[in-house]
């Protein structure tokens, strides 16, 4: 072990651009370490416009160059002793295990597993969920967050679970932390304290076909939590210590078919849920013409006078491999996000406001080797506020009434050994 770890901080010193084994002893015992630096640099505007009494206004939010280190650059090592494996990785800017504190070096992977061979694998630690869709977009831009907030889904929900797996099948039980659950409406404002989680649990299947010429990978996975606390609503007299229940959840689905020998492919995926903030899965998106996408506060489920979000999106891609250096990707996706009432189809209740985001986008990944890659990409982005219903009169907005529109140009290096 010792000459195991001498070997690992030359290598580390050194810092070769190519995928590194340190440890082979010949049987059953390997250590790997991996890395990917990635940067980007780019010019972002967005603008927004909102009407009151008749008159619209246009304003510019954005209208900067961006550059810097994307948060989800990262070195990890992985292991292998017999049955048993694991994987440590640190990132740029990650939660830690307890999956808080943020915006600094922290641990995306954490885990290690044991083999059963045909009794399938248990894992315990920090990986990504059954429920995430890396993979499954070539969005560059707000980390690979892969359009989440515009029909996507997050590329990676790294949480610290207990896992099994087998013949594609996964299943886990989930730690998420407690989110803030104060609602975004001064009229109608309610928190809720005093949280205690049941653990999420969470489930896919993962298919991949080979037939030939053509390869299919299908995903179909579900979510659900439920988070119990004190409801407190000061609009309600007498009525500030109910304990309510918000319960969440997500469905998901994706296929990517590829043809002629993987030169060309189409990707598809989509998702309905509900406060599916509660786990970090979901968020109402819209571009302040920065890297990252941001996201509307949400008001979280509760009763009466609280509100649920109902999220729905899709969202596809075809890419194509003109030559071994050259592609091109054309992508986009749409999401519904409809903030509900407890009685949404009653006469005098409902549907607070509905939104629409939508984005499209543009990429020519240029590989120069498997260490050295450039993916300059151009995204148009739309949040538009599409209907509200307010004592049983529902209004439908036009597009400039209250809107955010973005658009990034910009390119992504990425170094990978």
């Amino acid at each position: 072990m010792k000459k195991v770890l001498l070997t690992l901080v030359a290598v580390l010193m050194a810092v070769p651009a190519f995928a590194i084994e340190v440890y082979n002893n010949g049987s059953d015992t390997t250590v790997d370490i991996y890395g990917t630096i990635r940067g980007y640099v780019g010019y972002g505007w967005a603008e927004s416009s909102a009407t009151a009494n008749g008159v619209t206004t246009t304003s510019v939010n954005g209208d900067d160059m961006m550059y810097g280190l994307q948060g989800n650059s990262r070195l990890g090592v992985r292991f292998k002793v017999g049955q048993f494996s694991g994987n440590v990785e640190i990132g740029a800017n990650e939660p830690t295990l307890a999956n808080s504190d943020g915006n600094n070096i922290g641990l995306r992977h954490a885990w290690g597993a044991y083999d059963f061979g045909a009794g399938g694998k248990l894992l315990v630690g920090k990986t990504s969920t059954p429920t995430e869709m890396g993979g499954w977009s070539s969005d560059v831009f707000d980390n690979d967050g892969g359009l989440n907030g515009f029909g996507g889904n997050p590329t990676g929900d790294r949480r610290f679970q207990v896992q099994y797996s087998i013949a594609g099948f996964q299943i886990a039980l989930v730690h998420d932390d407690n989110p803030s659950l104060t609602t975004g409406f001064a009229d109608r404002s309610t928190t809720l304290t005093g949280q205690a989680y049941i653990p999420r649990l969470s489930a896919a299947y993962n298919g991949d076909y080979d037939f030939g010429s053509v390869k299919l990978k299908f995903k179909l996975g579900a979510t659900y939590t439920a988070v119990n606390g004190a409801l407190t609503d000061p609009t309600v007299v007498n009525d500030n210590s109910r304990w309510d229940t918000i319960h969440a959840f997500k469905i998901v689905a994706g296929i990517r078919p590829t043809f002629l020998g993987g030169k060309l492919w189409v990707s598809a995926q989509g998702a309905y849920g509900q406060n599916t903030d509660v786990f970090n899965q979901g968020k109402v998106g819209y571009s302040t013409g920065g890297f990252a996408t941001a996201s509307f506060t949400a008001p979280i489920s509760g009763d009466r006078n609280s509100y649920d979000i109902e999220y729905g999106g899709l969202m596809a891609e075809v890419g194509y491999k003109i030559t071994d250096m050259f592609g091109v990707v054309v992508g986009g996706g749409y999401q519904r996000t409809n903030y509900i009432g407890k009685n949404q189809y009653t006469a005098t209740t409902g549907m607070l406001y509905g939104v629409d985001s939508y984005a499209v986008y543009f990429q020519v990944p240029i590989t120069v080797n498997k260490y050295l890659s450039f993916h300059p990409q151009v995204t148009w982005y739309e949040t538009v506020y599409a209907s509200s219903k307010v004592n049983g009169v529902t209004t439908t907005y036009t597009r400039d009434d209250n809107r955010q529109t973005g658009v990034l140009a910009g390119m992504q290096m990425r170094v990978t050994f």
